[in-house]
């Protein structure tokens, strides 16, 4: 076989491949947000924990930060309610509320977050996550809109804009809108891959699978 019908058939064999790999996401999605919840948590709490680590209060974060159970986080964001870290405790227990399907109890978590005015990077990820939630709910315009409003907010960080984008355009795409979805995707795959790692990528395979 010459290198030319060679390198056709990689082509098409990883085409393929791909399909199955879009197919098998789009099926799945829902285990893959509350995946992504629970990975967004760690790393957040990871990052503020490090910077934290330093200081005097590393005994308090250690104990919020070993909080394994709904009771445990419940005890720590309660007793240490105005600790910066707290802040990704309630992020962890919400999204272990929302594992259980304790939805509404996930939500109220979210907004009171939400609306608490401040500017970090928890308050960022439960905007995030209240979309995921309402699309596991099957809220799904509430959903994607929410999703918008995230991804056309230029004071949130890039890659939380970045993923809210690649949900709704893979919520628009599910909904048969290839335009919006395309929208969305399109601004997701031009951003700068090295400041929103991945996203980018799966954007461009699915605007490659709607043109």
């Amino acid at each position: 076989m010459s290198k030319k019908n060679e390198a056709f058939k990689s082509v098409d064999t990883l085409s393929k491949e791909l399909d199955v790999v879009d197919n098998f996401v789009l099926k799945y999605w829902k285990k893959y947000v509350v995946a992504a919840v629970i990975i967004l948590v760690a790393i957040t709490a990871f990052l503020v924990f490090s910077k934290k680590s330093s200081s005097n209060g590393t005994t308090s974060s250690n104990e919020i930060l070993a909080a394994s159970t709904t009771q445990q986080l419940k005890d720590v964001i309660r007793k240490y309610s105005k600790h910066p870290i707290t802040e990704y405790a309630k992020l962890k227990l919400a999204s272990m509320l929302t594992g259980s399907k304790d939805y509404s109890g996930a939500a109220n978590i979210y907004n009171e977050l939400i609306s608490s005015g401040s500017s970090s990077y928890a308050m960022c990820a439960a905007r995030l996550d209240m979309a995921y939630l309402l699309e596991i709910q099957g809220k799904t315009n509430e959903a994607v809109n929410m999703f918008s409003q995230i991804s056309d907010d230029s004071s949130l960080p890039i890659i939380i804009r970045g993923e809210a984008e690649y949900s709704a355009g893979r919520i628009y795409f599910g909904l048969g809108n290839k335009d919006m979805a395309s929208k969305y995707l399109k601004r997701c795959a031009n951003v700068e891959r090295k400041e929103c790692l991945g996203w980018p990528e799966m954007a461009q395979g699915l605007l490659n699978r709607i043109n």
